[in-house]
């Protein structure tokens, strides 16, 4: 899958699952993801690799990318229901978690998802 199919499923994925371009977080989740998916293992150390890769990229610190992420998940989490299943088109079926996921949690999960898609055969 090329960098342009990638970004695409990304946003698909995204916007599937109710987040909005409008929200800061909602960019840095997809520029993370942008990160995680070809080399999943910038998910070990989340705070130490990929939190300050994404500050250098943003101009920011680490520590607010952290922040406003983890506000935007929490924002996200309200607004559904848990168990929920939402489609997301060409790439399967995600359930909304019992409880809000971390950040660490949900950039696997959605990491895994899109690894799972870049997999499967079209």
């Amino acid at each position: 899958m090329d960098a342009y199919e990638l970004e695409r499923q990304i946003t698909v994925l995204l916007l599937a699952l109710g987040f909005s371009p409008k929200n800061i977080g909602y960019h840095y989740l997809r520029c993370g993801l942008r990160m995680t998916v070809p080399d999943s293992a910038a998910l070990e150390l989340i705070t130490k690799n990929l939190y300050p890769a994404l500050g250098k990229l943003f101009q920011t610190k680490a520590a607010d990318i952290e922040r406003t992420i983890r506000f935007t998940v929490g924002e996200w989490y309200k607004e559904k229901e848990p168990g929920a299943q939402i489609r997301v088109q060409e790439m399967g079926v995600y359930t909304v978690p019992a409880r809000c996921p971390s950040n660490r949690a949900l950039f696997k999960t959605l990491t895994g998802f899109l690894q799972a898609a870049r997999t499967s055969p079209s």
